[in-house]
């Protein structure tokens, strides 16, 4: 499972390098370098993650 970022008109530059800051603990520079691949590519793969097993 893979958790994607996608970029669209009405998500300020800010609210995603905070979001990447806050979440994923990563620097200003790492997370303006990823919020500039989800502005160039249109989306970007914050991580893989185990899908938790059902029941």
């Amino acid at each position: 499972m893979q958790l994607v970022i996608h970029n669209d008109d009405q998500t300020l530059w800010e609210f995603v390098v905070d979001l990447v800051r806050s979440v994923f603990d990563r620097s200003e520079a790492e997370a303006e370098a990823y919020a500039a691949t989800v502005t160039q590519q249109g989306k970007a793969v914050c991580g893989s993650y185990a899908q938790p097993e059902l029941g």
